[in-house]
């Protein structure tokens, strides 16, 4: 595992991306042609720490202004170096998963947005292509990507966790409070809060994070139930968190302990494409 922490504070970001189909069957085929992106960059590009596309809950909360009647597909993507995000593009598997998804699927619109470092021009050049409009996103917190954390931890027992959480108005300086309050707390390898630029009081959380004994479920849920005093009514608050494919028993706890929160979480096992954390993570030096 070779990490240059040099070179991610100079480069790594987040593409954050919003799609949005015109019915459930051509989301389960977009997601099936992205899988096949996935399976290309977990196979070559560990500069690319996480790559995960799910169903999101974003058509009823910004898509029925943007596209009424649309399901909504959302990803998180964190790049460590640019060399990563090109790397990804040439491999065969994400040409294949391309060409499906694009043959297969009829978007009917896409919004990207960016965290952290701007992408080289060439990258860039990759992003408006998706979405003349793609900007980058100005965060509450951040920190991309702790390689001791990853390091130290069991890449097995990891879990995302994304939140859409409408603040009541006037409550946007205490939601930022608990995002502080929640950074501290918790031990996590990638954070990321911000207030979304086409709702500006929907708070947006993003953690790729540990559970373990030192960091069980129930110091996770605990740390994240105070969102729930911040929605604009009961129940409005959810959260997806996604585990590895093979970690039924870790979903299960994860599930238990946030069950008893004020908010609509939903774990999963499957039903997403692409990995929450790769378990080689690594900057090649001729990035």
């Amino acid at each position: 595992m070779t990490i240059d922490r040099d070179k991610i504070a100079a480069e790594a970001f987040f593409l954050y991306a919003e799609t949005y189909l015109p019915s459930e069957v051509t989301r389960a085929e977009t997601l099936a042609a992205l899988q096949l992106c996935a399976d290309g960059t977990s196979r070559a590009t560990p500069s690319v720490a996480t790559y995960v596309f799910r169903p999101s809950a974003l058509s009823a909360v910004i898509g029925e202004r943007l596209h009424p009647g649309s399901v909504a597909l959302e990803s998180t993507e964190l790049y460590l170096t640019n060399q990563g995000f090109r790397d990804h593009l040439a491999t065969d598997e994400f040409r294949t998963g391309l060409r499906a998804m694009y043959k297969g699927t009829r978007r009917l619109g896409a919004r990207l947005f960016w965290i952290g470092a701007r992408p080289a021009s060439d990258i860039l050049h990759n992003i408006f292509r998706s979405d003349p409009d793609a900007r980058p996103i100005a965060t509450v917190r951040e920190k991309l990507f702790d390689a001791d954390v990853h390091a130290a931890s069991d890449n097995r027992d990891v879990a995302m966790v994304s939140v859409l959480c409408p603040v009541e108005t006037g409550k946007g300086a205490v939601a930022i409070d608990l995002v502080d309050a929640i950074a501290a707390q918790l031990t996590v390898i990638s954070f990321a809060a911000f207030f979304h630029p086409l709702a500006p009081d929907l708070l947006r959380l993003f953690m790729v994070l540990p559970i373990n004994d030192a960091q069980p479920a129930r110091m996770i849920a605990e740390g994240l139930a105070p969102l729930g005093d911040l929605v604009v009514a009961p129940g409005r608050m959810l959260g997806t968190c996604q585990t590895h494919r093979d970690r039924a028993d870790l979903a299960g706890t994860l599930a238990a302990a946030l069950a008893a929160t004020n908010a609509d979480w939903q774990v999963m096992l499957d039903g997403y494409s692409g990995y929450v954390s790769h378990p080689l993570v690594a900057t090649d030096a001729n990035d």
